[in-house]
């Protein structure tokens, strides 16, 4: 059966903080999530329809900038729309978000 899931910002911080550590996976609501490479490059985790993925090195953007000197960033993607931003721990999203896994 699905199991659904509040998106918080504790739940995004979680993730964020695996995705920038050498953890192989993360448990979110007692389920394991495994981390792996997005586009064989960016380690990111799949949570239902959100995808969670470190900044991509390979832009040139503010976003990479920050990254290089030392910032995680992190972003939440559904269906390739970036509606959740984390830098340093700090969670920036819409409220009231679910996903079903």
């Amino acid at each position: 059966m699905a199991k659904r899931i509040e998106v918080t910002p504790e739940v995004v911080q979680k993730i964020h903080r695996a995705i920038h550590s050498d953890v192989d996976s993360v448990e979110i609501e007692g389920i394991k999530l495994p981390i792996r490479l997005f586009k064989g490059k960016w380690r990111s985790v799949d949570l239902g329809s959100i995808k969670y993925a470190e900044q991509n090195r390979d832009k040139d953007n503010i976003y990479t900038e920050k990254a290089n000197k030392g910032h995680k960033i992190t972003w939440g993607m559904r269906y390739g729309d970036r509606w959740i931003y984390v830098e340093n721990e700090v969670v920036k999203m819409d409220p009231f978000i679910y996903t079903t896994i």
